[in-house]
């Protein structure tokens, strides 16, 4: 499963890429650690009480460019993520469970939106004013 940032520009250039993609890799690390101590610890029910560390182990952090794009992502191929991040129903021995939505990959990606947004303002100008 994968949660992912896009930022596009019409016609981005190769400095543009040059200057976006170092702080993007920054925000999605940023984004994976928040995952991990921020939106998956807490008061139960509403986040998730970490029993073996598996899951907050299997959060992996990616960023690409493709063509006008620079993507950063959180992934994770523990097969728990989905039914915590969406909520859902599983079906272990006996009777269904109605596991809640917690997310935290989504929220921790988001969360720091305004300073990246600030971060990549502020490398453009002063790109510009070189």
């Amino acid at each position: 499963m994968e949660i992912r940032l896009r930022a596009k520009t019409p016609d981005i250039t190769q400095d543009f890429k040059s200057i976006i993609l170092p702080l993007m890799k920054q925000h999605v690390r940023r984004a994976k650690g928040k995952a991990k101590t921020t939106f998956m610890s807490g008061p139960h029910p509403k986040r998730l009480i970490s029993r073996s560390g598996k899951l907050s182990g299997s959060i992996r952090s990616e960023v690409r460019t493709l063509g006008n794009s620079v993507y950063g992502k959180l992934k994770s191929d523990n097969i728990y993520v989905p039914v915590h991040e969406f909520g859902g129903t599983i079906h272990p021995k006996g009777a269904p469970v109605k596991i809640p939505k917690r997310p935290f990959m989504y929220p921790a990606l988001i969360s720091g939106i305004e300073l990246f947004e600030k971060m990549v303002a502020d490398a453009i100008a002063k790109d510009f004013n070189k």
